[in-house]
C-alpha cells in the first residue's frame, strides 16, 4: 500500500511536468541558428548575447566592431532596421541595446556593438565593447 500512496502523491507532479514539457518549443537545429545575436530594441528587455570567438570554427576570425562608422545613428530611433544597419556598417558580430538603468555585464567583446538608448528609444551613444 505504501507504493500506491507514494505513486498517488507523485501523480500531480508528474502531470505538471508533462504539461510543461508539452509547452516547450522545439530547439532549432544548429544549421538554422544565427551566429549573430539580434535584438528588437522595442521589445528586448535584456542585453543580447554576443558571439563568443572561442566558439568559432577553426580558421574563422571574429568580427571586430568599428563604432566610428555608426555615429550617424545617434539621434535616430532604435528600430530593428536601424539596428540591423548599424551592425552591418560597424562590422560587428553582435549588438546590445542598452536601456536607461538596465544592468549590463562589464565584459569587453571587441565584436559587439553597444547602442545606448534613452527612455524614448532614441540612440544616445554607439560604442564597441
Amino acid at each position: 500500500m505504501t507504493v500506491k500512496r507514494t505513486f498517488r502523491a507523485m501523480l500531480p507532479t508528474i502531470a505538471a511536468a508533462l504539461v510543461l514539457a508539452a509547452c516547450t518549443p522545439p530547439a532549432k537545429p544548429a544549421a538554422e541558428a544565427s551566429p549573430v545575436a539580434k535584438s528588437s530594441a522595442s521589445t528586448s528587455s535584456g542585453p543580447v548575447t554576443p558571439t563568443d570567438p572561442a566558439n568559432l570554427p577553426p580558421g574563422a576570425s571574429a568580427m571586430r566592431c568599428d563604432a566610428s562608422k555608426v555615429q550617424s545613428t545617434i539621434g535616430k530611433t532604435a528600430t530593428q532596421d536601424v539596428i540591423d544597419r548599424a551592425v552591418a556598417d560597424s562590422t560587428s558580430g553582435a549588438v546590445r541595446v542598452i536601456k536607461p538603468g538596465q544592468a549590463v555585464t562589464m565584459d569587453f567583446s571587441e565584436s559587439r556593438l553597444d547602442l545606448e538608448v534613452d527612455a524614448g528609444n532614441v540612440i544616445t551613444k554607439a560604442s564597441c565593447g
